[in-house]
């Protein structure tokens, strides 16, 4: 007796100890049933199933253990080869209460009673999620090293510690021709590329590394490239080199444009700045001005003084405009538009303002694709091409405006690239010097004598295109003439028909208004414009003293707000009333408004905006259509 209880504790001491051993490995092990119910989990499996210690288990079974696709993979397949065959072992998932997958090798053997009946499963699991993500890290990066290899879109070779090319890419191959097993210095080219070459394959080999600028002639024409040859290393020994040869061409010869487009950027910013502080003044200077002009009639002493401060503000006002426009900082309200509707609506006066010794040609292209353009800003930028041809035909001549779809296969350098629409202002005037036409959109910068020009036509044009996504090119010939061609990019959609006459609009009103503007000056003006013409007005000198002045329930026909204002926009301000019950329109006013076009893009179609500086009258006929519409 005392020999059975002796083994008995042997016995119970190694279950003890196996029992101490499963609960430690950091796998699962585990055991069920045939019908799939859990009998025991160790600690590890339980962490990874998310399953808290001693929760009963009798109700957890394989199929919630595992993502749908591993659990029928272990009951189709898996357990019906462990019973036939003793065990089985691969690669599925476990599922945590959480609903996270974790990758696992599992392997699970059938235990089988005296008879040979299969009884019970158990089963040991290893998390492989680390493996799993290095192996996918491994795949990824030779993907991705061939493919950089195989699409770099410069010339890339390899070469070993003797000099020969041991690999090349298709770009390579296709200029220096396929040269594996040669040496670098036989690759294709004039006798001084392949000297030069040899050369710097010997530096490299010495350990040095080459990086400069050549230039090449291939098939007839000379190319810039920029080559970098490194050496290839191991254990401090230089074993073979790798060479690159980026095309440079194209860039050499943007860098001259790009030096150009930097001093236009710079020169507008500075406009766009002056304009947007001159438009708060002249809108004072305009408004109040207009408000003298009411109580001063025709024949009243100080009419004709106020008049010519009104005169001069609105000169001082189309050139601000001018600079704006320049500079892209206008804000602009996009349509789609027919350019040929353009053409034909201006016709008429273009013939007036070219003059009877200058003979209007049109030749406008059927089914021309619309454009998604501000429509006064297309019509001065017609205006100014012309006004700038006929001024080159000082002896008469012809002027020639035409239309055209340009398909994207038809590449223009500095055009971007997909449809666009032209529209081309041509004369017959003597053309533009080559020192000349560098200059020629440069704002001030102008030929004329003075007084004769402001010199921001073409600078006008130039930005009111750029703005659009558009580009504008000419070509010029001393004696032959020139011819303007503004790029636009073609819009989806169809532009409308032009309407009827406008409907006349009466002034006058007895709505209820909120002015939020935060210069004092203006806000105080433009509510003594609408409060003459009968409209109850209340103001704001921020967005948020507006909301602080919305009641809900009694709201508000129309809140005019300026765009920028310190802490809260005024588009802000208009969705924060929209989100607290308010149904007023909004009728945006701004100078510019550079930083909220930066942010937002262009005001979406329909949404009101008046541009400063304005008059009472401007302002009046706005509010009632913005109220009306």
């Amino acid at each position: 007796m005392a020999i059975d209880r002796t083994v008995e504790q042997e016995l119970e001491q190694a279950r003890q100890l196996l029992l101490a051993t499963i609960e430690a490995t950091p796998d699962l092990v585990g055991t069920a049933n045939m019908s799939g119910a859990t009998l025991s989990l160790n600690r590890a499996g339980r962490a990874m199933l998310g399953v808290a210690p001693g929760a009963d288990l009798s109700s957890l079974y394989i199929a919630e253990c595992h993502p749908p696709w591993a659990a029928a993979l272990l009951l189709d397949q898996a357990i019906p080869a462990a019973v036939r065959d003793g065990s089985w072992s691969g690669e599925t998932a476990l599922r945590h209460r959480d609903g996270h997958e974790i990758p696992v090798l599992q392997v699970i053997v059938a235990h089988r009673d005296d008879r040979g009946e299969a009884t019970f499963l158990s089963t040991i699991i290893r998390d492989i999620s680390l493996r799993k993500r290095d192996e996918q890290a491994l795949r990824d990066s030779e993907a991705r090293l061939q493919a950089v290899f195989e699409h770099v879109p410069f010339e890339f070779w390899a070469c070993d510690h003797e000099g020969r090319c041991v690999l090349q890419n298709s770009a390579s191959m296709t200029n220096w021709g396929r040269h594996v097993g040669s040496l670098a210095s036989g690759f294709a080219g004039s006798e001084d590329a392949r000297r030069k070459l040899a050369a710097d394959t010997r530096r490299v080999l010495a350990g040095e590394t080459v990086s400069e600028e050549v230039e090449r002639l291939l098939e007839g024409r000379r190319r810039w490239y920029h080559q970098l040859i490194a050496p290839i290393r191991s254990d401090e020994r230089v074993v073979g080199l790798i060479g690159v040869h980026i095309d440079i061409t194209e860039r050499k010869h943007l860098e001259d444009q790009l030096r150009q487009a930097q001093k236009m950027e710079a020169v507008g910013k500075l406009a766009g700045g002056i304009a947007h502080d001159f438009n708060n003044l002249l809108t004072a200077i305009m408004g109040f001005s207009g408000i003298l002009l009411e109580r001063h009639r025709p024949g009243d002493a100080s009419h004709r003084p106020v008049e010519q401060i009104m005169k001069s503000a609105e000169r001082a006002a189309a050139l601000t405009g001018k600079l704006l426009a320049f500079s892209r900082k206008q804000v602009i309200q996009p349509r789609l538009i027919d350019l040929n509707a353009v053409v034909r609506d201006l016709s008429g006066l273009l013939r007036r303002l070219i003059g009877e010794d200058i003979a209007l040609d049109l030749d406008l292209r059927t089914e021309l694709w619309p454009v998604l353009a501000d429509h006064a800003q297309l019509e001065q930028v017609l205006m100014n091409l012309a006004v700038n041809a006929r001024d080159a035909m000082s002896n008469g001549g012809r002027l020639g405006i035409r239309t055209g779809n340009a398909p994207a296969a038809a590449e223009i350098p500095g055009i971007p690239q997909g449809d666009h629409v032209v529209l081309s202002v041509s004369d017959t005037g003597g053309g533009i010097a080559k020192d000349v036409l560098p200059h020629i959109f440069e704002p001030f910068f102008t030929t004329k004598r003075p007084g004769e020009g402001t010199g921001l036509g073409l600078s006008t044009v130039y930005g009111i295109v750029q703005q659009a996504g558009g580009q504008v090119t000419v070509n010029s010939r001393e004696g032959e003439g020139s011819t303007f061609s503004v790029h636009l990019p073609r819009a989806e959609g169809s532009a409308p028909n032009p309407s009827g006459p406008h409907p006349v609009i009466r002034l006058r009103g007895n709505e209820s208004l909120m002015v939020v503007e935060d210069e004092a000056q203006l806000r105080d003006l433009i509510a003594e414009m609408l409060r003459g013409a009968g409209y109850r007005v209340v103001v704001a000198a921020s967005g948020e003293e507006a909301i602080g002045r919305y009641v809900p329930g009694v709201d508000f026909d129309l809140v005019i707000t300026d765009v920028i204002m310190p802490v809260m926009s005024g588009r802000e301000l208009a969705e924060r009333l929209r989100k607290g019950g308010s149904k007023a329109r909004a009728l945006f006013i701004s100078g510019y408004t550079d930083n909220i076009i930066s942010a937002y893009g262009p005001l979406e179609p329909g949404t009101a905006f008046l541009q400063k500086p304005f008059t009472a009258e401007t302002l009046l006929r706005k509010v009632r259509e913005v109220i009306d519409g």
